[in-house]
């Protein structure tokens, strides 16, 4: 009896293993980028092994934006905040946060080769909260602030480098130039994929072609809300032909709960989700993709 126990279980961990290889290999081969407790790491989706992007005496690392020529990101020395743009070489240039009583940032991505956010400060403890369109200007290291688009949601936009799209709650909205372009009705700007706005509207994901503003019911295996569940506000991103982002199994049953979440590789093309190795039970932040 004893032998036909050990056996069966050889055959099961055998299973276990080749299913676990088999898994790896099928892995699309992607560099992800998350920010964690603080720091900032990459990982292959191919390996277990994540690595800290450093960066000395900088702590609160938040608002990661991924560009072709590096990351930016907020952070702080000490007390003072500070905007950084790090180089593929791991070259630092930081522009000094101006000093307010309080300050968040609600978005934040790189257009037009410069990083812009949605920034929120307030210059006294009973004053009001003002919120601009804050522009990082690394070349020439300094800050400028322009009036905050106020039809566009401060979490939910999205770029395609060239322009902010987003949302007033019931169309989808091109913004460029300080002019606002209606292009279909919608709730929310999700991602970019393939030249194409990916946007919400009833609870079903669209497309819209950037070139030709034709409008298609999204294709994709992708349920939006169950990444909702861990993050609302910024839930997905799409590089690539891959979807990623922090969901939660059984979100129905565990209530939000991290033991049941994990970092979702989905390929939009062949529509199969895998798991980024060691993620389990992990909550990642402002997950993104590094061509």
């Amino acid at each position: 009896m004893k032998s036909i126990v050990r056996k069966v279980f050889v055959c099961i961990v055998a299973v276990a293993i080749v299913a676990a290889i088999s898994c790896i290999i099928a892995m699309p081969n992607v560099n992800v980028v998350y920010e964690y407790n603080g720091s900032v790491y990459t990982q292959n989706s191919k390996s277990i092994i994540r690595h800290e992007i450093e960066l000395p005496e900088y702590s609160e690392i938040s608002n990661i934006a991924v560009a072709d020529n590096g990351m930016y990101c907020h952070a702080k020395r000490g007390e003072i905040g500070y905007f950084l743009f790090v180089s593929k070489k791991n070259a630092i240039t930081e522009i000094r946060e101006e000093k307010h009583y309080s300050s968040k940032i609600d978005n934040a991505v790189v257009c037009n080769g410069v990083y812009q956010a949605s920034y929120s400060y307030c210059d006294s403890e009973n004053g009001d909260e003002k919120t601009v369109l804050l522009k990082a200007d690394f070349k020439n290291r300094q800050l400028s602030y322009d009036k905050y688009p106020e039809n566009l949601s401060s979490y939910n936009y999205v770029t395609d480098g060239k322009s902010l799209f987003g949302s007033d709650g019931t169309s989808i909205l091109k913004y460029s130039d300080g002019k606002y372009t209606a292009l279909a009705k919608g709730t929310s700007a999700v991602g970019i994929y393939d030249n194409s706005l990916i946007f919400e509207n009833d609870n079903e994901l669209y497309q819209l072609d950037l070139s030709t503003n034709e409008v298609n019911k999204c294709d994709f295996n992708l349920n939006i809300n169950d990444y909702r569940t861990v993050d609302y506000e910024s839930p997905v991103c799409f590089v690539k032909n891959y979807c990623i982002g922090c969901k939660v199994s059984f979100s129905k049953y565990s209530g939000g709960n991290s033991l049941f979440t994990h970092t979702s590789i989905q390929s939009l093309k062949h529509k199969v989700s895998f798991i980024l190795l060691g993620s389990v039970g992990r909550v990642y932040e402002n997950i993104q993709i590094m061509q």
